[in-house]
């Protein structure tokens, strides 16, 4: 079926793991964004440094890139991308595109600034610039989505899903960059990667789609990957040397990216087979 929505959801059934990765990626880099600046405002520099700090930013916009990308080949006619942003007034694709651009302009323009002496008097100011375009463009993901037609969509599963993909996904990442820093900071952040992946599974249950045909194969093997992340942070809690154990980082950051990137398969599969 071909919806009179937006060009994306018309081309569902054509192909959509470019848009399973886009919006994770896109989520994940948001995520790692929002926990950077909370974390440098919360510990003031003390334990995140100059270069780490550095680091993550540069990895954030990685992210951000690849998700620009991945976002022009669902887009029909990739050489028409700049149409994307034509219809502000009333598409949600066009103000997703928007805010996206205006987060990748505004990253790497303060990445070119952070070398300079006051750049961390403007950290604050990069937090709270980022934060609401991140917001405005995870919120235009869900409006995205939200299509009256589509029941197996059109609830609470779909705002909850981005959101705790965003949280969970991007801290873990935030996380990975930052492992060296203080076992205390790691240790309320490995309490939150707890509960988000609690309430990301929670949500997964309550959805009908998880458990439809060949969803509930990929839905097995989404709980083994949460199972195994809930193991690799307890074997981080058991130890003394959070600091120095990147292997364990690694392993809980695919785990936890599978996870989200299975349930958001699974959220498309959904589409498929609404009946509609």
């Amino acid at each position: 079926m071909r919806l009179q929505t937006s060009g994306r959801t018309s081309r569902m059934n054509e192909n959509f793991t470019s848009l399973v990765f886009f919006t994770i990626l896109c989520q994940t880099a948001t995520g790692a964004l929002i926990f950077r600046g909370l974390t440098l405002l919360r510990e003031q520099n003390s334990t995140v440094t100059f270069e780490s700090a550095k680091i993550s930013l540069l990895a954030i916009s990685f992210l951000l890139i690849i998700s620009l990308v991945l976002a022009f080949f669902h887009l029909g006619k990739p050489v028409h991308a700049v149409n994307a942003v034509n219809n502000l007034s009333k598409s949600w694709l066009s103000r997703e595109i928007l805010s996206l651009s205006i987060l990748i302009i505004f990253v790497l323009a303060f990445l070119l600034l952070i070398n300079r002496s006051n750049s961390n008097r403007m950290e604050p100011v990069f937090f709270v610039v980022s934060l609401i375009t991140g917001i405005s463009l995870v919120y235009s993901m869900i409006r995205i989505y939200m299509i009256p037609v589509i029941s197996s969509w059109n609830g609470p599963f779909t705002p909850v899903s981005f959101i705790c993909s965003t949280l969970l996904c991007g801290l873990t990442f935030f996380l990975l960059l930052n492992y060296r820093s203080s076992t205390s900071l790691n240790t309320s952040s490995l309490i939150l990667v707890m509960i988000f992946i609690l309430f990301s599974f929670i949500n997964s249950v309550v959805f009908k789609g998880s458990f439809t045909g060949s969803n509930l194969c990929l839905f097995i093997l989404r709980i083994i990957l949460l199972s195994g992340a809930t193991i690799i942070i307890a074997t981080f809690f058991l130890s003394v040397r959070l600091n120095k154990m990147i292997s364990l980082w690694v392993l809980l950051f695919v785990m936890v990216i599978c996870s989200e990137l299975i349930n958001r398969y699974i959220f498309f599969l959904s589409f498929e087979k609404s009946g509609l």
